[in-house]
This record gives structure tokens, C-alpha cells and sequence, in this order.
């Protein structure tokens, strides 16, 4: 199996990276936006990642680009919805998972206000020294607090992602086209494949410690780029010939 090589390392690394460097909110707001449109790519094709992590999400050697990452545990839904397995990592974990009730795409969409916590605040919004410690504060919504100065929207969109109610999580769409992700959606909508973000001052000092786990490697969609999957039928590589719009994702059996 050839697998595309992710230079740029993934999330986690880029976390971990900054060193007591906050990034400025256009920065997280540059990869939030990517990795939600990812996610509303794989939703809309019925199917859930159920281990969304900073782990699984892989950047190009500039880290301008994210590619969504290790779809082995995967799954297609049903016409029904519904999924019930028990898989997918503590940290990021959704009460519904974590209570063993049936849960849907907003699993998922729980999970993405976990990386966006922590993108924003350099640690975990759950964390703790036991699998059971951890799950006792998810199933009770005891989420770290946000102690840097960010945007009301921003702050509120953490919040609502991070609703103990899955009904009241939003969807992939709603989140693309809320007032505070729109603008940068369009902007990568633009010219995804080329965008060359400054690194330099986009960064707020603070003293932050992070902690790391190994990572899957998988390549996933930005601008010309294939969606592959470990085992079953979503596979492919890269293929730029085929490109004739930005964001264009294909399915190759």
C-alpha cells in the first residue's frame, strides 16, 4: 500500500509545537474551517469517523493545507442513522458514545469541538490520569475551562459544540455557514491548493504543556486531493488531472 507522506506532521504536532504560542484566532479559525469541511464531505456521504483527534488530522509540509486522517474505524450509516459501537478515543469521546446510547454524525460533530478547544486553548478540553476519569467528566460536562481571551462567537461556538443535548450541536452546514466560519470558507473555497499562510505574527505567548500519542497515517481531501481509506471501498490517491474545481473530492472504488 502507498500512502501519501503528511511532511507537515498532524494537529497534534503543530499543538505541541507552538511552545507557549497561542495562535491568533484567523489561524485557528484557517484550520478549524478545513477540517469542518472535511468532515461535512465524509457526513454528507453517510458516513462517520468515530476517532476524530488532532492525531488524525495531517498537514502539507507548509501547514496550510489539513487532510482528514485514519478512517479504519469508520463506518457507514445506516437508513436509520444510528450507530452504537463502543470505539474511538477516551479523550474525545461524546456522552452519547460514553453512555453506550445510539449515536449519529453529531458524535462526530462533538469530537470536532474537542480539537477546536484545544487548537484555541493548547490543552484538552477532557483530560484526566484514568479512562473512567475521563469519561466521569465528559458524561458530566465538566470541560476544562477557556482561559485565553477569544471571540464571543468563537467562545459560544465551542459551547454549543460541546452541548451535552447532541440536538443542539450544529451540523457540518450550519457551522460552514454561520457569520464567524463563512468568510473563511469562501477564502479557501478560493484557491485551497495555494494558499501560503504567513506563520509570523499570528501567535500569542503563553507558557502551555501538551501531552501526545502516536498517530495513523491517511490522506483525506483539500484541494485536489482524493479521499483514501485503510480497508473498504473509499480509496485513492492523489490525481490533480482531475481537478477542474477547488474542493472537488472524488470517490474512487
Amino acid at each position: 500500500m502507498v500512502m501519501e507522506y503528511a511532511v507537515g506532521g498532524t494537529v497534534e504536532n503543530l499543538i505541541r509545537d507552538q511552545k507557549g504560542q497561542y495562535l491568533g484566532e484567523d489561524m485557528v479559525l484557517y484550520y478549524f474551517t478545513q477540517i469542518t469541511m472535511a468532515l461535512e464531505y465524509i457526513h454528507s456521504k453517510k458516513i462517520l469517523h468515530r476517532d476524530l483527534k488532532p492525531q488524525n488530522i495531517l498537514l502539507n509540509r507548509k501547514r496550510t493545507i489539513v487532510k482528514l486522517a485514519d478512517f479504519g474505524i469508520a463506518r457507514e450509516l445506516s437508513t436509520r442513522d444510528v450507530a452504537s459501537t463502543m470505539i474511538g478515543t477516551p479523550n474525545y469521546l461524546s456522552p452519547e458514545i460514553c453512555e453506550g446510547r445510539k449515536y449519529d454524525t453529531k458524535s462526530d460533530l462533538w469530537s470536532l469541538g474537542c480539537i477546536l478547544f484545544e487548537i484555541i486553548e493548547l490543552k484538552r478540553a477532557f483530560d484526566g490520569d484514568s479512562f473512567p476519569s475521563i469519561v466521569l467528566k465528559i458524561t458530566t460536562g465538566k470541560v476544562e475551562p477557556m482561559t485565553r481571551e477569544v471571540s464571543d462567537k468563537l467562545r459560544e461556538l465551542v459551547t454549543v459544540l460541546l452541548s451535552m443535548n447532541e440536538k443542539k450541536r450544529p451540523s457540518t452546514k450550519e457551522i460552514l455557514t454561520s457569520p464567524l466560519v463563512l468568510p473563511k470558507c469562501l477564502e479557501l473555497h478560493l484557491d485551497l491548493g495555494r494558499i501560503d499562510y504567513p506563520s509570523t505574527n499570528h501567535f500569542v505567548a503563553k507558557n502551555v504543556t501538551t501531552s501526545s500519542t502516536p498517530s495513523t497515517m491517511l490522506v483525506s481531501p483539500t484541494h485536489d486531493i482524493g479521499i483514501s481509506k485503510r480497508i473498504g471501498s473509499l480509496s485513492g490517491l492523489e490525481n490533480s488531472t482531475r481537478a477542474s474545481l477547488p474542493l472537488e473530492f472524488y470517490l474512487r472504488e
